[in-house]
């Protein structure tokens, strides 16, 4: 059978299931949300509900309370089924039409006035395959990402060690990039058609800070405007840009950036205004943002990356480590704190306010504003190096050294928005060589809801 962007699927039971041979079950539709998306997808001559029938009755042939059934029970029956891999969907490539198992159930692939008028026929063999590139590329890959393609929804490491009730269900962990940018497609429907409400509460997002590990999740991303994708040095050549500001440390030499992990950001979608309440950041109407999808499987043996919690205490260590000279444990100790992060806030937004930053965003303007105040000497030298540490390493005016970012939404009561990580690639790469690797997705233009 075959969905509405051409990809193949085999339907299959439990004790029919292909595991030894392949390693490309869709454990996405596991999920209830993304099973509906994906069963409304396939294509059929015939009306869905036939189909879902006919699918049912393959699972359960001696269940003959189906004809007293709805259209709507047998529905949920058939996502229950998926739920519990009762029912399993396996994505096929060229290579696999040739090597299907004995006795497992294929719906035949549909065309338009060529479908058959029935899924199978004999539902306990196989049914004949197509041998076309129908589907899939020359190569044997998926020709497209299918709008069916759903994220795997099970426990994360972060969310598992949340300790929340809840938390470790709600998790959504992909299979590769594909998937990883349809569960944003799939999010936007949700949210186009019920409103956007964050995943996780404020209790769940503070246990994962404190007791998960978010920077060790396979698929993170990196949320920044479109014009970065190109080095300045090279701005004509496509992906010329890093993730990030170069930054040379005492461990190597990379993009330095913050970011957090698919999981955290999918429920906000590609909505760049919703992105940018999660993240902390102020939403510019005018500014192209682009969203890059990291696969660390791929990326860190090329890139070397070091990732942190965002706490007081982890980017402390980051900047006494990496920067010793400039941010040095003494100076760290003092300003690292609630308290002092509150009064650089209130001095940094003044100086903002009072537009200091309106002809450069430097060190010179920020020092201008703070001799037209009364701190001290002292104070005044302190609260210009912790500017610098803005500039350098991130941690900016709304950093709540917590490992969480503030939520920015006025339309949603919560305090946090995502746990986010500091990251510091020690090897100089740029975009482009993470694309031609495979290790990154990327998102250009992203357009609000």
């Amino acid at each position: 059978m075959h969905d509405v962007m051409g990809n193949h699927y085999l339907f299959c039971n439990q004790c029919d299931a292909p595991i030894d041979q392949w390693n490309n079950n869709l454990r996405y539709v596991k999920d209830s949300f993304f099973a509906r998306h994906f069963l409304f997808e396939l294509v059929t001559p015939f009306s869905s509900n036939s189909l879902f029938r006919e699918l049912y009755q393959y699972v359960r042939p001696y269940d003959h309370q189906l004809r007293f059934k709805s259209d709507d029970v047998v529905m949920e029956d058939l996502i229950h089924m998926l739920g519990s891999e009762e029912l399993q969907v396996w994505l096929l490539f060229n290579e696999h039409f040739d090597n299907l198992p004995d006795h497992i159930y294929e719906a035949q692939p549909m065309a338009g006035s060529e479908a058959n008028s029935s899924l199978a026929g004999n539902k306990s063999a196989r049914a004949s395959s197509p041998r076309s590139n129908q589907g899939s590329s020359g190569s044997g890959q998926p020709a497209a990402a299918s709008n069916s393609a759903k994220a795997s929804v099970h426990e994360s490491g972060s969310a598992a060690a949340a300790g929340v009730t809840g938390a470790s269900s709600k998790a959504v962990l992909p299979s590769n990039l594909v998937e990883a940018k349809v569960i944003l497609e799939q999010r936007r429907k949700q949210i186009a058609a019920t409103g956007y409400q964050p995943k996780y509460s404020d209790k769940e997002l503070e246990h994962m800070a404190q007791h998960g590990d978010v920077g060790a999740e396979r698929f993170q991303v990196r949320f920044m405007e479109t014009n970065y994708l190109s080095s300045p040095k090279e701005p004509t050549e496509h992906l010329s840009g890093a993730m990030g500001r170069v930054m040379k440390g005492e461990t190597g030499e990379g993009a330095k950036y913050w970011s957090t992990s698919l999981d955290q950001l999918e429920d906000a979608d590609t909505d760049p205004q919703l992105i940018c309440e999660k993240l902390g950041l102020t939403y510019d109407q005018k500014a192209d943002y682009c969203l890059v999808i990291v696969d660390t499987q791929k990326a860190v043996p090329m890139t070397g990356v070091k990732s942190v919690s965002a706490t007081f205490e982890n980017v402390s260590e980051f900047a006494n480590t990496e920067l010793p000279e400039d941010f040095p444990k003494s100076f760290t100790d003092e300003t690292m704190t609630p308290k002092f992060q509150e009064k650089y806030a209130q001095h940094y937004k003044a100086a903002d306010q009072q537009e200091y930053f309106e002809d450069e965003w430097s060190s010179k303007s920020f020092d201008r504003y703070l001799n037209s105040t009364d701190l001290s000497k002292a104070d005044k030298k302190l609260m210009k190096q912790r500017f610098d540490m803005h500039g350098t390493i991130g941690n900016n005016e709304d950093y709540l050294g917590n490992g969480l970012t503030k939520n920015n939404n006025p339309s949603v009561d919560q305090k946090y928005g995502v746990v986010e990580t500091l990251n510091f690639e020690r090897q100089k790469i740029n975009l482009a060589q993470l694309d031609q690797a495979n290790a990154i997705s990327i998102i250009p233009s992203l357009r609000p809801v």
